[in-house]
């Protein structure tokens, strides 16, 4: 069994940290950890740094970088008892950091709920949806604003005639669940990225692990096992600037067996890299430890 030591909740929080999103990563890997039945205890600490926390796993001390930014943390990467640094949005432009191992970006917490719903979200290719539920706010509030402009004039612009005229636009935030069903109802969803235009963010890698095919500029986030996400086999790259976002949207549009392909490949990838069981095997590998966790066993 694997036994994981987690700062105490409270621990080490300040008016310093973004406490919310401090919460927020701290839930998700405490999570993970839980699904595949770890041995878990906490202790208090004040030792947490800007956007780093530790654990310690099987005795090892590891640090999780939870920045959305691409700086490295140097006093954490290089701390003395650390046995890696791992970290959400590690991309490709960190090759020369061999001792930051990726995390892939938060996606569920209920993982009971994801392998339930599996079973009743099936995307098809058949619906009318053209999805982009994201609010327009902080670093990507102009980006996500102007491109759910540029959609919805072009959308009243066409004539009725026009093959887009029967898929209907969706904006505007739902709760969550009904977000995820929506893919049943999908055509195709669009991600634009929150703090950087190059990032996978939550909402689009929940999609991914449905098996929607999604349209977003170029994505430099590298996921565990050393895997990324590639252009025209995981998602249908537009543009960073999102000017031939209506060009992408014709072409999904009228190729949907080719679509179907790469959001089943998306999900796979998902599969491969970013279930509890294969985020725990991945840090247990990349900390020297023998022991794996498997699902099907527990």
């Amino acid at each position: 069994m694997v036994k994981v030591v987690f700062p105490d909740r409270a621990g080490g929080l300040s008016k310093n940290l973004i406490e919310r999103y401090y919460i927020t990563y701290y839930r998700y890997v405490l999570n993970i950890f839980k699904y595949v039945k770890a041995d878990i205890k906490f202790v208090g600490d004040t030792s947490v740094a800007d956007a780093v926390f530790w654990i310690k796993v099987n005795g090892k001390k590891i640090m999780i970088d939870y920045s959305d930014y691409l700086k490295i943390d140097n006093k954490a990467y290089k701390d003395p008892n650390s046995h890696g640094y791992f970290k959400f949005h590690l991309s490709t432009c960190h090759t020369k950091y061999n001792k930051a191992y990726s995390l892939p970006p938060i996606s569920f917490y209920d993982w009971e709920q994801y392998y339930a719903l599996k079973k009743e979200i099936k995307y098809t290719g058949s619906g009318t949806y053209i999805i982009n539920r994201q609010k327009p706010y902080g670093n990507a509030r102009i980006r996500r604003a102007g491109v759910q402009a540029i959609i919805t004039k072009f959308m009243k612009a066409i004539e009725n005639d026009h093959p887009l005229k029967k898929r209907v636009f969706q904006v505007g935030i739902q709760q969550q669940i009904e977000f995820w069903r929506d893919i049943n109802k999908s055509r195709m969803a669009i991600f634009v990225p929150g703090c950087r235009n190059n990032m996978l963010d939550r909402g689009h890698i929940q999609y991914m692990a449905f098996g929607c095919p999604t349209i977003c500029p170029p994505i430099i986030n590298k996921l565990p096992y050393e895997k990324q996400m590639l252009p025209k086999v995981h998602y249908i790259e537009c543009s960073e600037d999102y000017l031939d976002i209506i060009d992408k949207i014709k072409w999904v549009d009228s190729n949907i067996k080719e679509c179907k392909k790469i959001g089943n490949y998306a999900k796979m990838l998902f599969e491969k890299t970013s279930t509890p069981d294969k985020v725990v095997n991945w840090i247990l590998e990349k900390i020297g430890e023998e022991e794996r966790v498997n699902l099907t066993a527990l």
